[in-house]
C-alpha cells in the first residue's frame, strides 16, 4: 500500500474565487489589442467581483478603435508596438 500524499497549499499570494480579488488592484495583460472588446470584457468581469481596473498592457496595438472603447470605461491602454511601428515590407504590408 502507498502512503496517502495530500495536495500542497496554494501559495498566499494565489488569487481564487471572488474574494481574493476584492479590492486588489488589477492590470489587464494581452498581445493584441483591435476592438478593445475583450479587454472591456474582463475589466467588467473583474469590476463585478471588486477588482479595480483602471489600466490594460498590450504588445501591440492595432488601430481600430479598443484604446477609445476602454478610454470610455475608464481604462487606460498602454501599448508596447502600434501597427504604425511595425515595419511595412515592399508589398505594402507589415513584415
Amino acid at each position: 500500500m502507498t502512503p496517502a500524499t495530500t495536495p500542497a497549499a496554494p501559495p498566499s499570494s494565489c488569487a481564487e474565487g471572488p474574494r481574493a480579488i476584492d479590492g486588489r488592484r488589477t492590470v489587464l495583460v494581452d498581445d493584441v489589442v483591435r476592438s478593445g472588446g475583450q479587454l472591456l470584457h474582463m475589466a467588467r468581469i473583474l469590476r463585478i467581483v471588486g477588482g479595480p481596473v483602471a489600466h490594460a498592457l498590450c504588445v501591440l496595438e492595432r488601430p481600430l478603435g479598443g484604446r477609445a472603447l476602454l478610454a470610455d470605461h475608464r481604462v487606460t491602454l498602454h501599448s508596447l508596438l502600434t501597427e504604425a511601428d511595425l515595419p511595412v515590407s515592399r508589398s505594402g504590408g507589415a513584415v
